[in-house]
This record gives C-alpha cells, sequence and structure tokens, in this order.
C-alpha cells in the first residue's frame, strides 16, 4: 500500500472483495463514494431534524428563543427539569449516530488509500453533500415551532 498520493486505476477499497481492475470498476467506484459523501453530510442534517421532531413530540418544554439562547451560554440558569427520552427513542437515536460514525470513518479510510482520483471523490461527495443539506439545515432548539 503506497503511503503517498498515486494515480492509478486499481485499488482496494475498505474491503478485499471491493477491488477496482478495470476503468468500469473505477468509476463506479468513484461515484459510491461521491453517494457515500453525500449521505455522510445529508445525515448531519437528518439527524438534527430527527431531534428536533422527537422533542416537538415528546418535550413538554415552554421556553423562549432569548431563555434557550441564556441557557445555552450558562445552563445553571436553568429552572427547568432536564428532559430525557424513553429508551426506545434513545435505541433509534443511537443506531442513527453509530450508522453516522460508522460512514465517516469509512470515509476517512477510503481518504486514506491515497489514490488521487477516490481521494477527490471524497472531497466532493462531501461538498456537493454540503451544498445540498445547507438548504434543509434546521437549528435544534428545545422550541422547534418557535424557530
Amino acid at each position: 500500500m503506497e503511503m503517498y498520493f498515486f494515480q492509478s486505476i486499481e485499488a482496494t477499497v475498505l474491503f478485499k472483495g471491493w477491488q477496482t481492475k478495470s476503468t468500469t470498476q473505477y468509476a463506479f467506484t468513484c461515484i459510491a463514494v461521491i453517494v457515500m459523501g453525500v449521505i455522510y453530510e445529508l445525515m448531519k442534517v437528518w439527524r438534527i431534524q430527527l431531534d428536533a421532531y422527537l422533542k416537538k413530540k415528546f418535550c413538554n418544554c415552554h421556553c423562549r428563543p432569548d431563555e434557550e439562547t441564556a441557557l445555552i451560554n450558562d445552563p445553571s440558569k436553568s429552572n427547568q427539569k432536564a428532559f430525557k427520552f424513553p429508551l426506545w427513542i434513545q435505541l433509534i437515536r443511537a443506531t442513527v449516530h453509530m450508522i453516522h460514525f460508522t460512514l465517516s470513518y469509512w470515509l476517512m479510510l477510503i481518504a486514506m488509500i491515497y489514490n488521487t482520483g477516490i481521494f477527490v471523490s471524497v472531497i466532493l461527495g462531501v461538498g456537493l453533500g454540503y451544498l445540498i443539506s445547507g438548504s434543509m439545515s434546521v437549528g435544534a432548539s428545545c422550541c422547534p415551532d418557535k424557530n
């Protein structure tokens, strides 16, 4: 394995079974890596939206946006009881987090192949995903209906 950037259509990506030996396989690998980068960035926004939805559905908080900002800056000033999701919701959130975490490490390991085309595909994927998800961003707040 090379420890510097190189250009070749032959590469092993993550698993022994994911090898590129032709231009077509290399092109599909680059496309797959771009898609993984887009999914990674979209999952960041989706996790925020999921938390906002779950808080809206399960949290009975009644804070104003200025109180919320003050609580973020100094949580000790809170006179509200801390909210905790039910266990089954925590399991869903933990599963989504583990999937996102795994995808992020896969992208890092793919970048560390040091194949120039595949590395550029990682960068293009996360950049494109960030561009797409920028219009979907939602601030996660205690009272999402007041944003």
